[in-house]
């Protein structure tokens, strides 16, 4: 056992060796190094930031040709011009209204979504977001450790050419700064990246207003894409963007930013690029209609397909897991072309594992558009899996957590009325009350009972429960800042044995640190408890995914079996480093390796289930090797996992320790 620990350890530190130097700095001249620092840590993109220095507004013109080139011949294709008017409130309501826009050509949504991205503020940003790449930016503190600094020319009243060289990859930087303030007077950056095929070079000089601001002024760029095929002839383009009628000095109506969308104006966070190439791709192709085209796309990615005054909920058509075996259903509710409030639907569900019929339906109401207030009243006479914990937007839909619905072994039949609100308190809090009413009629014994004759009563349960997450986005970061949920319930309910009450509480912590481009460590600890009297499929138990044949199932024990054990008190911790093999490689087989390992110990400390329950108080551990990315089919990578289980819980036939799994990512 410490064996397989060390070697573990071993490859761990190898891993991140590269980052032990990082941030070093090459002083050509006769500034010292401390000057350099002083200089980029200077707070250049909050100091110099338009957004968050004043209330501004301006207005952008921007032109953008796109060209083939075969056989030293060029070929025009595609002339993209706007003009927009854009106007600032700190600290970040942006809103962008399309004065007029033109387009000449064959209209390719990808380069349309990288021309939005070459934003003049972008050298404001923490990290740069260019097509399918996220870098982080020489000028910020997060970029110290991925770049080395250079002094390229130190000329006369404190003007210095500084360069910046990514240690790995990133971009390639060098600028004219003054070092007596640390304003940046202007900048070339380029980028080359062979995993998306594409060179990008960008100019860009900046002005000073009233003789305090710094603005930006022009920006130039040069773009080549060579196709994946290397048939078809490269993409040139070339871009400029300037700014005119700049007032630093704007005033707003108290109500200017809390406007709907209405023909081609749009509110948006100034951090939101995704949101802003819709928009833009949507005012070109097809004016006014806007909203419509991202409320399509949100209805899409929740699984509801938009048709007429109604949304087909997909996620019920077709599912399965191990205890219903095959459901085919229908979902519907209605949609915005009946109410801009306020919606009404439910679902049917046939389950052929075994034989039954589930049903739902409800209302939901959005209350406040601004903090996203929702409330949602729902009735269901469904299954629910034992012993499993749910967190607020705890993972996304298409994530490989989502999988782990197909290997579910316990579920309880409940008829349940849940009332649920919502509301995001700030920028990077959300909130959500709940309370609910059940009736729950267990089928089956659980498998962690030491007598696997013994069944749960069936019990009623009136639960009231407050749930929140805290999160930055990874864009805004510049140091490691984890992502925390925190779950706090009251339970209370009868059984033919008499009246229970409990109380309960569950957090998660997860954080992913860069330690270099190539090499990420991602951690992941959960905690929980309860305390009173309980029935016991409220008991922690769906710790485990392991299968004969399984899904890889990240922040699961891939050894432990189903409800192999449960507790009243546990942590987790789940370790993993990402090892990005072929990053500077070409091509498109470019696997990951992870280094896994994962601990976790449970206890029963609750008289009422003392000698009935099996749980893991000496500590389970288990470590792994996962190679991803093995296989590309169009959205799905494949890869394989293996897995083995040590310590105090390793079984006596040493096959029953190792689980093998197949590996599936949707790139989406």
């Amino acid at each position: 056992m410490n064996f397989r620990a060390f070697i573990f350890l071993f490859y761990y530190c190898i891993s991140i060796y590269p980052c032990i130097n990082a941030g070093s700095i090459v002083n050509n001249d006769s500034l010292s190094a401390i000057e350099i620092m002083a200089l980029y840590t200077n707070e250049i993109s909050v100091k110099y930031n338009p957004d968050s220095t004043t209330d501004y507004s301006c207005v952008q013109y921007q032109k953008i040709f796109f060209e083939t080139s075969d056989s030293g011949i060029s070929s025009p294709f595609l002339l993209i011009e706007s003009l927009l008017e854009k106007k600032h409130k700190r600290p970040n309501n942006t809103k962008i209204r399309m004065v007029s826009n033109n387009i000449v050509g064959k209209s390719d949504p990808t380069l349309i979504i990288l021309a939005s991205q070459l934003d003049p503020f972008l050298i404001y940003k923490n990290k740069i977001r260019l097509w399918t790449l996220l870098l982080h930016n020489p000028l910020s503190g997060s970029g110290m450790n991925f770049y080395d600094y250079y002094i390229i020319e130190n000329s006369i009243d404190s003007i210095v050419k500084i360069g910046f060289k990514p240690k790995y990859s990133g971009i390639g930087f060098y600028g004219y700064c003054n070092i007596s303030d640390g304003s940046l007077l202007n900048y070339e950056m380029t980028v080359s990246s062979e995993d998306t095929r594409f060179n990008i070079t960008i100019r860009q000089s900046f002005c000073i207003i009233d003789d305090k601001h710094w603005f930006p002024d022009k920006m130039n760029a040069l773009i080549k894409i060579i196709p994946e095929n290397d048939i078809t002839s490269p993409i040139k383009a070339e871009m400029k963007s300037s700014f005119t009628a700049v007032n630093l000095n704007a005033f707003f109506l108290p109500d200017e930013f809390d406007k709907t969308l209405v023909g081609a104006d749009q509110v948006m966070s100034k951090h939101n690029d995704s949101l802003r190439a819709m928009i833009m791709l949507d005012s070109i192709n097809r004016a006014n209609s806007d909203e419509q085209l991202i409320n399509f796309q949100k209805k899409v990615i929740e699984g509801q397909m938009p048709i007429g005054p109604v949304n087909l909920d997909f996620t019920k058509f077709i599912d399965y897991n191990d205890f219903e075996g095959f459901k085919l259903g229908m979902g519907v509710w209605t949609n915005k072309r009946i109410s801009q409030v306020w919606s009404t639907g439910g679902y049917y569900v046939r389950s052929f594992g075994n034989n039954n019929n589930k049903y739902g339906a409800g209302v939901k109401v959005n209350l406040h558009k601004e903090s996203d207030t929702r409330m949602s009243v729902m009735w269901q006479d469904d299954y629910l899996e034992t012993g499993i914990i749910t967190f607020f937007d705890g993972f996304e839909r298409f994530s490989q957590e989502s999988f782990r619905r197909f290997l579910t072994e316990s579920m309880d039949r409940t008829e349940s009325f849940s009332f649920d609100i919502r509301s995001k308190v700030t920028k990077n809090i959300t909130t959500a009350f709940a309370f609910n009413y059940r009736d729950v009629a267990p089928e089956l014994s659980y498998r962690f009972f030491t007598d696997h004759t013994q069944m749960e009563e069936r019990y009623t349960l009136y639960k009231g429960s407050v749930r929140g997450k805290w999160h930055i986005d990874r864009d805004e970061k510049v140091f490691a800042i984890p992502t925390i949920w925190v779950n706090a319930s009251l339970g209370e309910g009868n059984q033919s044995s008499g009246s229970f009450s409990y109380n309960e509480f569950e957090t998660q912590i997860e954080e992913n640190i860069h330690v270099t481009p190539s090499n990420i460590t991602i951690l992941r600890l959960v905690a929980g408890y309860i305390t009173g009297s309980f029935p016991s499929s409220c008991l922690f138990s769906a710790f485990g995914s392991y299968k004969k044949v399984g899904i890889e199932i990240p922040y699961t024990f891939a050894t432990m079996r189903l409800n192999e054990f449960a507790a009243d008190k546990f942590y987790s911790l789940h370790l993993s480093h990402d090892i990005d093999l072929f990053h500077q490689s070409p091509g498109r087989f470019k696997p990951h390796l992870l280094l896994t390992t994962n601990y976790g110990q449970g206890l029963i400390t609750s008289k009422q289930y003392k000698n009935s329950v099996v749980d893991f108080s000496k500590g389970y551990l288990e470590s792994g090797l996962i190679v991803n990315s093995l296989l590309h089919n169009y959205i799905i990578d494949y890869g394989f996992a293996v897995h083995y289980r040590y310590g105090p819980y390793q079984l006596d036939n040493d096959i029953d320790n190792w689980a093998f799994m197949v590996s599936v990512i949707y790139n989406l």
